[in-house]
């Protein structure tokens, strides 16, 4: 098993006259190399648990530990952690080679290895050749990628990126996606980011804390968070799916039917008790669709009501008995579909989520 490089436990942050703890108990821990997303919405907490790390909020309660030392009482300049801000926080007036420098003089490093490491560290960005210039002449890709390399020329022991995409136009957001995982994955720097955008967090980070109310509600891999959501709010803010209420009529070898009111019985590929309420997700582009399907496990018939060209995929709006479903198709491969046209829908018992309230919590299979 590997040892956590970061352990966070029972982090909590009340900030004075709330009632509500900003962070509430959160605890994670985070191997060495690795890049963890916080994921959620605006006021969940997440860039509270981020600035408590980097010693710019202080804890109320709980304990942050970096490579075995506890560092919640340790002071800002010698945590030894690098923080790329949503704005950047460049020096306007400083050339790009006077800005990744400056955390190296302030540590008071010669000035001919302060010189190589900056050198390094803009090679690293691919940006060393504009090294002379001010920060205002750049894009904002490029003033990210030279905030990111002021951090790490310090050589950190954590990465700490608050929201680092917003800024930036949506091109520019896919293009960055892949730069900052490239840097951290050549580094192999330790990561921690903050994020409220799913696609962000799923295609950069190896896990992902998904976050509620201060609390974290699931911590996985992308495919686990993505796949497998514990609770209905992971389900529903990460990705697209059709929510649909059902009760267990039968389970026998480690399969269930559930009857949906209006659309008949569906099977899940996992045993739950006869009579057990429960609700079923189904994501849209596990769904096949087309105008003539062969039958499969779960297979029913449909309306379409709308169709919704978005390039490489088709969104689908599909009246199936007394649900609406939303099914995502392939453009090439599955035919011309119109609005009015009688389809087919199929899906396997693999390809449906069972989320059952069990004491006031929810558990996802």
């Amino acid at each position: 098993m590997s040892q956590a490089f970061v352990d966070v436990r029972d982090l909590t942050k009340i900030y004075l006259g709330q009632k509500v703890a900003s962070v509430d108990d959160v605890s994670f821990t985070l191997e060495k190399g690795k890049m963890l997303a916080l994921l959620g919405p605006s006021g969940c907490g997440k860039t509270t648990i981020l600035r408590m790390i980097a010693g710019l909020i202080e804890p109320s309660s709980g304990s942050i530990i970096v490579d075995g030392r506890e560092i919640a009482n340790v002071p800002v300049h010698r945590r030894g952690i690098g923080m790329v801000f949503q704005a950047y926080a460049l020096f306007p007036h400083l050339s790009v080679e006077q800005n990744v420098s400056f955390g190296l003089e302030m540590r008071n490093v010669p000035r001919a290895e302060r010189e190589q490491r900056v050198r390094q560290a803009l090679e690293l960005v691919k940006l060393a050749h504009l090294a002379g210039r001010r920060v205002t002449q750049l894009s904002g890709g490029q003033q990210q990628r030279i905030a990111i390399a002021r951090s790490l020329v310090i050589e950190p022991s954590i990465l700490l990126l608050d929201e680092p995409l917003s800024n930036l136009d949506a091109k520019l957001r896919d293009e960055m996606r892949s730069e900052i995982r490239e840097i951290q994955s050549r580094t192999g720097t330790t990561t921690i980011f903050v994020t409220h955008d799913q696609e962000e967090a799923l295609s950069m980070a190896d896990c992902i804390a998904v976050m509620s109310a201060g609390r974290i509600e699931q911590i996985g891999t992308p495919q686990e968070i993505y796949d497998r959501p514990a609770t209905r709010f992971v389900a529903d803010f990460i990705g697209r799916g059709n929510f649909i209420d059902g009760t267990v009529v039968r389970a026998e070898s480690g399969t269930a039917m559930v009857e949906v009111p209006g659309l008949g019985a569906i099977q899940v590929a996992h045993s739950e008790p006869v009579g057990g309420k429960v609700e079923l997700l189904i994501r849209p582009h596990r769904i096949e669709v087309g105008l003539n399907l062969p039958t499969a496990t779960n297979h029913f018939r449909g309306t379409v009501r709308e169709v919704v060209y978005t390039g490489e995929m088709r969104s689908l709006t599909v009246a199936v008995g007394n649900l609406s479903m939303m099914v995502d198709s392939p453009t090439r491969g599955a035919g011309e579909i119109r609005r009015g046209d009688s389809v087919g829908l199929a899906f396997a018992a693999d390809d449906v989520t069972v989320i059952v309230a069990k004491s006031g919590e929810e558990v996802a299979r």
